[in-house]
């Protein structure tokens, strides 16, 4: 996860080789033009599609984009956080993606901010560092911000990030704890209540990495290690709502993410 001034581990690896973000579009549609769910899905399941370049030129070192709902509008932000001269500022954008279509969106006195997640109605989560350097979660709902830090987390600095919403009110993220080790959690809301979710114990510390919107809107994808500090022990896995916490399905094949 963060790297230097708190990056998300996917932030920092993408920096290494300052990759401009593309965004995934139907082939349907002109270039430029808006692309409807309808034609996003039959392009899906058609395996036909186009790459158009979206990035905001206010820093056009360094482009990620997260998230996206059913009328592709799309999360994100800028600026790789390695220096004092890029930090992380967030936006979401809509068709056609071009820079007058980019809107910020920054968590009110933060540091730095990463907009990752998108639910239909145009509400984000994401995470925001403040001037000590702790990582806070946020919700952005009707353009009202809030805070979210998962009262277990015992890391210091504080250590929140939520990475997903879906259409249900239902957010994902997690914390780390005194040791480093993450912790996932499926946060509610409406009533600001945290449920753990992902292996423990033996597996390791499980981590969801995003939520599946729309009509898999019960179901969190992720990953955990089995090994701490150990790539080669991350392992995909998955959640379905309605489960013990800790009854993940865990797979090998990383394409379930």
């Amino acid at each position: 996860m963060p790297r230097t001034l708190s990056l998300r581990r996917v932030g920092a690896a993408a920096g290494l080789i300052s990759l401009t973000t593309l965004a995934l579009v139907s082939g349907g549609p002109a270039a430029g033009a808006a692309p409807g769910a309808g034609t996003v899905r039959a392009a899906a399941s058609s395996g036909s599609y186009a790459f158009q370049t979206a990035g905001d030129s206010a820093d056009p070192t360094f482009n990620q984009l997260l998230g996206i709902n059913d009328q592709g509008e799309v999360a994100g932000y800028y600026g790789s956080g390695t220096d004092a001269s890029h930090p992380n500022r967030g936006y979401t954008v809509v068709a056609p993606y071009a820079q007058p279509n980019f809107t910020n969106e920054n968590f009110p006195g933060s540091a730095q901010t990463q907009v990752i997640g998108i639910d239909n109605a145009g509400d984000t989560v994401g995470f925001y560092v403040d001037g000590t350097g702790a990582n806070h979660g946020f919700t952005d709902i009707g353009g009202t911000f809030a805070t979210v830090d998962n009262p277990a987390s015992t890391a210091s600095p504080k250590f929140n990030q939520l990475l997903g919403i879906n259409n249900k009110g239902t957010a994902i993220g997690f914390y780390n704890d005194a040791q480093g080790n993450s912790h996932g959690y499926i946060y509610n809301i409406s009533t600001k209540a945290f449920t753990p979710v992902g292996p423990t114990g033996p597996a390791g510390p499980g981590k969801p990495e995003g939520m599946s919107p729309g009509r898999a809107s019960d179901t969190a994808l992720g990953f955990f290690d089995t090994n701490p500090g150990q790539l080669s022990s991350t392992r995909p896995c998955a959640y379905k709502r309605g489960l013990p916490p800790t009854k993940v399905a865990i797979t090998t094949n990383a394409s379930v993410l």
